[in-house]
């Protein structure tokens, strides 16, 4: 398919798309799995208000999901994160949780002058659970413990891992990989690839006029890509979830890493760095 094609269809499936847009974050979030920033949840949100008055009010929790950046999700995906995670818990890790029972929430600086680690010692066991989820800020931004959720790991994982192709639609094994900042190994995507495909789920192919990679595509979406058009502006930004499955493409043209891409129609016309000031 040409590149304007599968670009629009990208738009589609990532709600950039006006006529696809959430009507309001927790929406977004529920779909999507989670929102990393600001920039990406007003691309897709129609009533957009700042995520942390989600987290404020409850609505959305803040924490390491997957992939391994701040995220805002709901409290049952970020329980599922931690599942699919599963992240051990080390002797110095259980000696800062059963302290953390003794308190409805607290700050990090109580918990590290009530520990009886040392600093170094419980500054690496803390920032483990808190990249594990087993500890994230509540409503009043005091730290607490998270529940077991109920579920498998392999569940956990099966959910998430599938959730990430349906919500961009095609994909390739590398792509997944770097999405997910590693978390789900080339050898476990392949597997699960493999599995949709022989489902009748997604069909394989070199799909993308001029990239040799191989691609995965959600099989019902494929009678639609030749028609599918994007006629609108906007901005991408790093700190958007689509802005790292392009990143190879952004690389290849602009030269430049981390950056703001606009996008005219399908097309990436320009690029720019630019420094994050407040949340938007």
């Amino acid at each position: 398919f040409p590149r304007d094609n599968i670009n629009a269809y990208l738009f589609h499936k990532e709600h950039i798309s006006p006529e696809r847009k959430f009507r309001d974050v927790p929406e977004a979030a529920r779909v999507m799995g989670g929102l990393r920033s600001d920039f990406e949840g007003s691309l897709r949100v129609l009533n957009f208000r700042k995520l942390k008055r989600y987290v404020k009010t409850g609505d959305l929790v803040a924490g390491l999901m997957i992939p391994s950046h701040l995220m805002y999700a709901t409290r049952r995906d970020m329980l599922i994160y931690k599942r699919a995670k599963g992240r051990p818990v080390t002797p110095d890790m259980a000696q800062v949780l059963r302290m953390m029972d003794e308190y409805e929430g607290a700050t990090r600086r109580e918990l590290m002058d009530r520990s009886e680690l040392p600093r170094d010692r419980f500054e690496t066991a803390f920032n483990a659970l808190y990249e594990g989820l087993h500890v994230v800020r509540n409503p009043e931004g005091l730290y607490v413990r998270t529940p077991d959720p109920k579920l498998s790991q392999d569940a956990a994982r099966k959910l998430v891992l599938e959730r990430m192709i349906s919500t961009v639609g095609l994909v390739s094994a590398e792509g997944l990989a770097m999405m997910s900042k590693h978390e789900f190994k080339i050898d476990e995507i392949r597997e699960t690839l493999s599995r949709l495909e022989s489902e009748g789920k997604l069909a394989k192919g070199f799909l993308v006029d001029g990239d040799e990679s191989l691609y995965w595509m959600i099989a019902q979406d494929l009678e639609v890509v030749p028609r599918m058009t994007f006629r609108y502006s906007f901005v991408l930004s790093p700190f958007d979830q689509l802005s790292q499955l392009l990143s190879q493409e952004i690389r290849r043209r602009f030269r430049i890493g981390s950056c703001f891409v606009i996008f005219v129609g399908c097309e990436m016309t320009g690029a720019f760095k630019g420094t994050k000031n407040g949340n938007i």
